[in-house]
């Protein structure tokens, strides 16, 4: 049967209805002839967003402006990198199924007089509108993905806990015995769900990566346009009041809360994810394994070696995802924050 075409179950028991619905769509689910739908859309969307600002340039010396358009330019780039990467991963992902930022920020646009000539700016609009509602569709095919994948993860560690502790059977003579069939699909299944979450590795670092320069420059954003919070006393800590809030401002805390929300969701299902593959281990040690026959063992083996190393989430096998790396993640923007301010407030 072919990888792509699911099986016909209810839609609430069908893997990742969701995100396959939307793969599906652009072309990178279903026959391989439909992969135009993917390359088109992307190749415009990148024309329209990201070239502009990579050749063309923010449009402005002032330093908010340049770390909005940075942030901006980065935020765009991950999320074209990452859905590319599922794309490139294609054959992967159908093997694991089988088994916002600035609107209309102001820049040069391609020669277009947009703030000057009536005809251009509404050119500029709409090609704009088209081309940040398809970013905002790979977003959400990149998030539901990855997440889907992780958490796809995580019950299949969970289902291979709960048939290791059902493995041993007591016959008649009150015996405990164990189906070598049954083991010998536990390992396997083992054996594909360690394999399971390789493809979440590199979209997962990039989060990760760009969720430190974003916060990075949304602080230095903050503290130049000098918007931060201040209290009006001790004792009344809920009492702020805000000094030039503009739309400018409520854009970059979007990107900014957007990046949050993601790293914090990657970090808890990484935790999730490890706790799952832990508790196989745990399974197999409570199983009394060393007083099963030598053949049986050679199975249980192989399942314990996979334990014995850490499992779960990596960001390209630099660090694991857990939600300890959360709080280090904020830890080291804000000390990359510190730097950054001091060698501005120098030039």
């Amino acid at each position: 049967m072919d990888a792509t075409q699911r099986i016909k179950l209810p839609e609430e028991l069908q893997v990742m209805p969701f995100s396959l619905r939307f793969l599906e769509l652009v072309g990178l689910w279903g026959p391989r002839g439909q992969l135009y739908r993917f390359y088109l859309p992307v190749t415009f969307a990148t024309m329209v967003i990201l070239f502009p600002k990579a050749v063309l340039g923010i449009g402005s010396s002032d330093v908010t402006a340049i770390c909005k358009g940075i942030a901006e330019f980065v935020f765009e780039l991950a999320i074209f990198v990452n859905v590319t990467i599922i794309a490139v991963k294609r054959k992967s992902l159908e093997s694991v199924i089988q088994g916002l930022g600035e609107i209309f920020y102001e820049r040069e646009f391609y020669g277009l007089h947009i703030r000057k000539n009536f005809t251009h700016y509404h050119i500029f609009v709409a090609f704009s509108i088209a081309a940040y509602c398809i970013c905002a569709f790979l977003e959400l095919i990149k998030i539901a993905t990855t997440c889907f994948i992780i958490k796809y993860s995580s019950l299949t560690y969970r289902l291979i806990a709960t048939m290791i502790k059902k493995l041993p059977n007591n016959d008649k003579d009150m015996q405990t015995t164990v189906d070598v069939e049954k083991l010998k699909e536990i390992v396997e299944l083992h054996r594909k769900a360690y394999k399971l979450h390789d493809g979440d590795e590199i979209p997962v670092a990039l989060e990760f990566l760009t969720c430190v320069m974003f916060w990075c420059l949304n602080m230095i954003y903050t503290s130049n346009v000098d918007t931060l919070m201040h209290l009006k006393t001790l004792q009344l800590l809920t009492n702020f009041y805000f000094q030039k809030v503009d739309l400018n401002l409520v854009r970059v805390l979007i990107i900014f809360c957007l990046s949050l929300v993601q790293t914090l969701g990657f970090s808890y299902l990484g935790s999730e994810l490890a706790e799952e593959a832990a508790a196989v281990g745990q399974a197999i040690f409570d199983l009394s394994w060393y007083e099963h026959p030598v053949g049986l063992q050679r199975c249980y083996r192989l399942i314990i070696q996979r334990t014995q190393r850490p499992t779960g989430i990596t960001g390209a096998k630099l660090f694991f995802v857990h939600r300890t790396t959360f709080a280090s993640v904020m830890q080291m923007s804000y000390s990359y924050y510190l730097v950054l301010n001091d060698v501005l407030s120098k030039l």
